[in-house]
């Protein structure tokens, strides 16, 4: 079915007729001319292991990095503390954000749009990184009707704000 359809409150926000909005099950397609890949896949808790699965994030990253090393790739799943370093370094990756979603699943348009904090992660010892940064930030801003005050700060401090804010709220 037509999800954007099956779905109000996004069908009224984006009309089908208005954008160009595709599906594919095409890896190539998707990532291969992409400037953003944004990377939103479940890290769920693996009591076995006594950590965050991300498995499936460095599965998506995998793919994207092998079709496209040009992309900024923009991290929004909840991760360990220490996983975007560890990332960059893996991939050599210089366009690497952490920015974590603040959604309740109830509410999920209206929090994105609306968000109570934005958190950008990103490497501060790199100037580059910094760049991309700020660039995503100015492209996210007129978007967004809830707070304007977007935060930046390394990694490993936005993996906290996320997984505290996860725990207690």
């Amino acid at each position: 079915g037509n999800y954007l359809q099956a779905n109000k409150e996004i069908s009224d926000r984006y009309p089908m007729n208005k954008y160009n909005i595709q599906a594919t099950d095409n890896i190539k397609f998707a990532y291969e001319n992409a400037d953003y890949v944004i990377i939103a896949v479940p890290t769920d808790y693996n009591s076995d292991a006594k950590q965050l699965d991300v498995n499936v994030l460095y599965g998506v990253l995998s793919d994207a990095v092998k079709y496209n090393n040009n992309a900024t790739i923009i991290i929004k799943s909840t991760v360990p503390i220490g996983c975007c370093e560890k990332i960059s370094r893996l991939y050599s990756l210089d366009r690497l954000l952490f920015v974590p979603e603040f959604i309740r699943e109830e509410n999920i348009l209206y929090d994105t749009y609306n968000p109570s904090r934005v958190v950008v992660g990103y490497n501060v010892l790199c100037d580059v990184n910094h760049e991309y940064a700020s660039k995503y930030a100015s492209l996210i801003k007129p978007l967004i009707t809830g707070t304007k005050n977007i935060m930046f700060m390394n990694y490993n401090e936005a993996e906290a704000v996320k997984l505290f804010s996860n725990s207690y709220l």
